[in-house]
């Protein structure tokens, strides 16, 4: 029998990145190594943020240059594969050279610490969240957009030198 009650909602649209976007960040040549690291991890093997950050070295094969792990937001579910992802050299080259010193985590900031931190309240809800990861590849990804007028144009409050509005 059908519900009366059933409500429909709708799947949020996922925002991607064309491909000439995606070409134009790894041209980049303002792009730091560790972003370059991020970005091709999402492409290599499709991690989120959080799959990076929380990327474990008992999760990578070193010398098979492999990462063998399930998604960090499906890790809990037995019915759920775990996946080996070849890496591609590049990847694995700048993964070997930001492995870090930290005990369990494969990849963390300049500082050692967590790519993604934040506190647990007693609630369950984790507040002050903070994303190096997102930080990141978001202002690579605009700076791979911009031509050098752009930035001027954003440093001058929205005006085009020479008297005309933004736009």
């Amino acid at each position: 029998m059908k519900s009366d009650y059933a409500v429909s909602i709708a799947a949020p649209k996922i925002e991607t990145w064309a491909t000439d976007e995606v070409q134009a960040v790894l041209r980049c040549k303002d792009i730091d190594q560790r972003v370059h690291l991020y970005v091709l991890l999402m492409l290599n093997c499709g991690f989120t943020n959080r799959d990076i950050a929380d990327l474990r070295h008992d999760e990578v094969d070193w010398t098979a240059a492999t990462i063998t792990r399930k998604r960090s937001k499906t890790k809990k579910h037995e019915n759920v594969p775990t996946v080996t992802y070849r890496l591609w050299p590049e990847t694995f080259d700048l993964l070997l050279k930001y492995r870090s010193q930290h005990a369990e985590l494969a990849i963390t900031d300049i500082n050692g610490n967590p790519l993604i931190k934040g506190r647990l309240q007693a609630s369950g809800k984790i507040t002050n969240r903070s994303d190096n990861i997102r930080t990141s590849v978001s202002y690579t990804h605009l700076r791979a957009h911009e031509t050098r007028e752009d930035r001027g144009w954003r440093l001058e409050g929205g005006k085009k030198k020479g008297g005309g509005g933004g736009g």
